[in-house]
């Protein structure tokens, strides 16, 4: 049954500034590949697979889809190795969460692969591109100043994000009615937390979002420190009864004028409810929402104290 209470609200950002200059490659041969790597190592291999330049897994890439099917207990087909590519990718520049110096390199030639998917009007491979490449970019929160260093390399990965940010704009304006037909809720949700660390201003934020949305608000008091690792749910829960020590943020649904991604409570809202992502709704309101520290009484955003439990305690 199509959803009637949906905002009317059709959008139309604005172009990405900078984004129209041209990508830049690190040559596959280029020493850094060795001296920048990821979790395991150099990823120039499955680079070369993810963008069609090599056809067969190597070794290295076989032991990665050996230790994922046991962890899974999903059989993949070794045949599909761009697919397969992408997720050892994943695996070995967003482990756990961590920000590796291979991004650097890997994230110019994922968004042109974007670009290219783009073009072709692939909906599928933009959708999976986008959704992955959130993820990474959510890690920046523990790059630990390697962007603030002045190299090309650094320059070379923030004009992919320009560009990046360009072309999930445009994707999100072409195919918002596509997303919200999505029917696995597990995928439109990864996909929208990965819009938010491609076009959100807190990189923090992005990192919680990617850590706990849905599933927690672990929180420390900034004073205090006092720590509530208490509040923890599940679809099957009711957020008023477990979040009972939170007052949500007033709604702001149709409150977006689909342009502006200054006010993150406002413009987020608004897109999850355009993508029918009615639970997160709920909870950035949760997120937004206010907090009053049991032990010393302070009060203030949630998202102060979630991020202060990630970041600073």
């Amino acid at each position: 049954m199509e959803r009637k209470d949906i905002p009317s609200i059709t959008l139309h950002f604005g172009a990405t500034e900078g984004a129209d200059r041209e990508l830049v490659l690190v040559p596959y041969d280029s020493v850094l590949w060795e001296t920048q790597s990821g979790a395991y190592g150099s990823v120039v291999h499955d680079v070369k697979l993810l963008m069609g330049d090599a056809a067969e897994l190597s070794d290295w890439d076989n032991a990665l889809l050996d230790r994922r099917m046991c962890r899974t207990g999903q059989q993949e087909v070794p045949e599909d190795t761009m697919e397969i590519a992408l997720e050892n990718l994943m695996e070995c520049v967003a482990h756990q969460m961590s920000f590796y110096p291979a991004t650097l390199l890997v994230m110019p030639y994922l968004v042109k692969l974007l670009e290219d998917k783009y073009r072709q009007g692939d909906f599928d491979g933009q959708l999976l591109l986008i959704t992955n490449i959130g993820m990474i970019r959510a890690t920046e929160a523990e790059s630990n100043g390697i962007l603030d260093t002045d190299s090309e390399v650094v320059d070379d990965y923030k004009l992919s994000i320009l560009k990046l940010q360009e072309l999930t704009k445009r994707f999100l304006e072409q195919n918002m009615d596509r997303i919200r037909h999505i029917e696995e809720q597990y995928y439109k949700e990864q996909l929208l937390v990965s819009v938010y660390a491609i076009l959100g201003q807190d990189t923090k934020l992005s990192f919680v979002l990617s850590m706990s949305y849905g599933e927690s608000f672990y929180m420390v008091c900034p004073a205090c420190e006092n720590c509530n690792e208490d509040i923890e749910f599940s679809d099957e829960d009711e957020l008023e009864e477990v979040c009972a020590d939170i007052v949500p943020a007033e709604p702001v649904i149709g409150k977006w004028d689909g342009t502006s991604l200054y006010d993150t409570y406002v413009w987020y809202s608004n897109l999850l409810a355009l993508a029918g992502a009615d639970k997160y709704v709920t909870l950035l309101s949760y997120y937004y929402g206010t907090y009053r520290c049991p032990e010393c009484g302070k009060e203030g955003k949630v998202i102060d104290f979630v991020k202060n439990y990630y970041f600073d305690a």
